[in-house]
Formats: C-alpha cells, sequence, structure tokens
C-alpha cells in the first residue's frame, strides 16, 4: 500500500572468494551478514556483496515500487417524490443516487461501502436511495490489498417536492456525449462545452421543483460553445439544463 514499509530484498551471492558474505543495499554505507532485509519502504536500493576476503561486488540498483494513494470521488442525484403530468409537460424521478469513482491503490476490483447501513457493493459503486431516505451519507473505500478504507466527503443526498410547477417535455436521461460539463459537482462556477452550428443557443437552469434560475443565451464560436456558466447564488442542490428546448435530468450538482 501506499507509503507502507513491507517491501523485502533478499540477496543471493555465489564466486569469488565464498561465505561467509556481508551484504548491502545502500551502497555499502551500512551492511549486514544477514542476506534478508525486511520492511523497507518504495525507494531505489544499490546491492553490494563482500566476500570472505573483503572482496567488494556491486550488484544491481533494486526499485522497490508502490501504488498512487487511494482516492474516492463521488456524484449524486437528488430525490424528486412527486410526479407532474398534464397536457405540457411531465417528469418524474422516485430515487436519488450516489456514484463513486475510487483510483489508485492496489487498483480494481475496489470494495464500496455506504454508511449508515452498511451496504456493501464490491466491484461497483452505485448506491440508490429511496424516497424518505434523504440525509448524510459516507461511502468507504478498499482495494484488493486492504490499502484503506479511504472515505469519500461526506454526501447529502436532498429531497424535494414538486411544488406544482412544471418542467417542460423533452426531458434526457443524461447528457448526451459531445456535451462536456465541468466541475461536476461542482461550487457553484462550472464550463459548458458543445458543438452548435447556429448564431444562439437557448439555456435554461431548472431546480428540481421546476423554477427557472438561470436564463441567457450562448453564443458559439467556430462551431463550439464555451461558456462559463455562474450558479454561484442559487442554493446546493440537483439542477437540470435546458439547452436548446431539451432537459437533461442529472445535469448538474452544485455542492
Amino acid at each position: 500500500c501506499y507509503g507502507y514499509s513491507d517491501g523485502h530484498i533478499q540477496i543471493e551471492a555465489s564466486g569469488g572468494f565464498g561465505e561467509p558474505w556481508v551484504y548491502s543495499i545502500d551502497n555499502n554505507q551500512t551492511s549486514s551478514d544477514d542476506k534478508y532485509f525486511p520492511n523497507l519502504p518504495a525507494g531505489d536500493y544499490q546491492v553490494v556483496v563482500i566476500d570472505k576476503e573483503g572482496c567488494t561486488q556491486t550488484g544491481p540498483s533494486i526499485t522497490l515500487e508502490q501504488p498512487d494513494t487511494l482516492e474516492v470521488t463521488y456524484t449524486k442525484t437528488d430525490i424528486l417524490v412527486d410526479t407532474l403530468s398534464d397536457d405540457i409537460c411531465t417528469v418524474q424521478i422516485t430515487e436519488g443516487t450516489i456514484f463513486a469513482d475510487a483510483i489508485g491503490g492496489a487498483g480494481p476490483p475496489y470494495e464500496y461501502v455506504l454508511f449508515p447501513g452498511g451496504i456493501l457493493q464490491p466491484g461497483t459503486a452505485t448506491f440508490d436511495i429511496a424516497p424518505g431516505d434523504s440525509g448524510r451519507y459516507v461511502i468507504r473505500v478498499n482495494d484488493e490489498n486492504n490499502c484503506g478504507p479511504v472515505e469519500a466527503d461526506s454526501i447529502e443526498v436532498l429531497q424535494f417536492g414538486s411544488g406544482g410547477d412544471c418542467i417542460p417535455l423533452g426531458i434526457e436521461d443524461g447528457l448526451p456525449d459531445q456535451v462536456k460539463i465541468y466541475p461536476n459537482p461542482t461550487s457553484g462556477i462550472f464550463t459548458l462545452e458543445m458543438p452548435y452550428d447556429e448564431a444562439e443557443c437557448p439555456l435554461e437552469v431548472f431546480n428540481m421543483s421546476g423554477k427557472v434560475v438561470l436564463q441567457k443565451q450562448l453564443h458559439p464560436s467556430s462551431g463550439m460553445i464555451s461558456e462559463t456558466i455562474d450558479l454561484s447564488k442559487v442554493p446546493k442542490g440537483l439542477y437540470l439544463l435546458r439547452i436548446n428546448n431539451r432537459t437533461y435530468v442529472s445535469a448538474i450538482v452544485v455542492k
């Protein structure tokens, strides 16, 4: 694991005037009559061996490697309980989702556990949060070498009611591949990038009760939109983007 001192080097010598041998792994700054060197941290080691007549032979340079530090990030969607439906619009979201992503450590498969509840998800990182179960959660991650557990930041899953407003038709499950939003989750400032060939592109941002919190016209350059969007003044939570008259669920998380 990263930062551990559990590597070892064992040296085998032959030839010269024979044993007893004296061994070193730090270019003969220190030496030992034991050929086994345990409890070593990651790093570079230079082997030297001395035979019984004092003849010195420089051996190989050995690198003990370690994995990267184990890290975990997450994204989430909040819970919208109600269903809205009339002649002009409809939306239904009945549960929230937390998705975790681990990197580093000894590599996959990673083991994810959601607390409270102790829900174990070996090899997968998606947790569904049912209506009524809003609150704060923590995800702990271990790798195959048990180089953990590492915890994500506290995750607050919020629950919204529809309130009686309505979100327009044209709702898609998620953003198409060519639409890039980053960072997401965001503290309020994010960048929207996408190809677009027309002169203007209308953008609206809705909260989960259907209220528009931002409207603006985006202006592409050379067939691409690259626009910084400021949601720093809106409350934390999940927001839907309506881009060129199409609304995308689970688009942006303001934390």
